[in-house]
């Protein structure tokens, strides 16, 4: 097989392992991101030396085919990147499907891993256009022979042949909460869609002697005075019991299903592969049928 120079946008968990696994095929990797932290919205922050998601975002089946098949994700994890995965028996409140069976993913040794390999390299770069000429992929005046993208990228314009493609996503900035407690008032709660009128996308448990509450700030509530909101949702009872607050925005280039197909549909047959990023057990089976990233068949 003949060794590729293949750039791949973003540093989300899908990119990060497809990445990995490239490499290990002895082609030559660049991942641009336009942020110094690795992660995507997965990124995580450090706190007496456990690594906490700023967004709340879970790893969980959508379909019973892949409720059934996620078994396989968490082998190809833990033998791969030697993450540490565990059941989750709290509540799970999601708008769609719920599985009977749900996990806890510590994805650090993922981010280790790939961000410490001498073979992979890093540029930080915010990528808007992307040419290809006679089947090669041309960014900043440097030629690759493939390229992955996410869904959530934030590239406008692909340049084909001379054809322009107009694929401007919409950006939107999202406010998270976490909020670290040596005592909260809630139930801990695997993941909660929606949470109250102040927060979505909700997540508590428990991290040695201490209480992690991460939201997403209602959209309506963006803005407003953290602490207050909190304090409103009686994430605690009392201000003493708030160890550390933390804000943090992260924007967004969101696509609808009608411009994710659009996009999926364009650079079919090209040198760039779009990775459907939206879902992370989906976007795996996905890729896992490109690239065989797993050995045994699905059950």
């Amino acid at each position: 097989m003949r060794k590729k120079k293949i750039a791949l946008i973003g540093s989300s968990p899908i990119i990060l392992i497809i990445a990995n696994h490239l490499k290990n095929a002895g082609h030559k990797i660049t991942i641009f991101d336009k942020n110094k932290k690795i992660g995507g919205a997965w990124a995580y922050y450090k706190f007496r030396n456990h690594y906490i998601s700023t967004q709340t975002n879970v790893i969980v089946p959508d379909t019973k085919f892949e409720e059934k098949n996620i078994p396989l994700i968490n082998e190809f994890l833990k033998k791969n990147f030697q993450t540490k995965i565990t059941r989750n028996f709290n509540r799970f409140k999601p708008l769609g499907y719920l599985a009977k069976k749900n996990y806890n993913y510590n994805l650090n040794s993922l981010y280790e891993k790939v961000s410490q390999d001498k073979n992979i390299f890093f540029k930080k770069r915010f990528i808007k256009k992307i040419v290809v000429k006679r089947k090669k992929v041309i960014i900043d005046n440097l030629k690759y022979d493939e390229i992955y993208i996410t869904t959530y990228c934030g590239v406008e314009n692909l340049v084909i042949d001379n054809f322009k493609i107009d694929i401007k996503p919409r950006p939107i900035v999202s406010e998270h909460a976490m909020v670290i407690t040596k005592k909260i008032s809630k139930k801990h709660l695997a993941y909660s869609e929606n949470f109250d009128k102040n927060f979505d996308r909700a997540q508590i448990r428990q991290i040695n002697n201490y209480t992690v509450f991460t939201a997403r700030v209602r959209k309506e509530k963006k803005g407003k005075n953290l602490l207050n909101l909190i304090m409103n949702s009686k994430i605690v009872k009392k201000k003493s019991d708030i160890i550390k607050i933390i804000k943090t925005k992260y924007k967004n280039y969101y696509r609808n299903f009608e411009q994710r197909d659009f996009l999926s549909r364009n650079t079919y047959n090209t040198p760039i592969n779009y990775v459907n990023s939206a879902l992370f057990v989906e976007s795996f089976f996905s890729m896992n049928d490109k690239l065989k990233l797993i050995k045994r068949n699905y059950l």
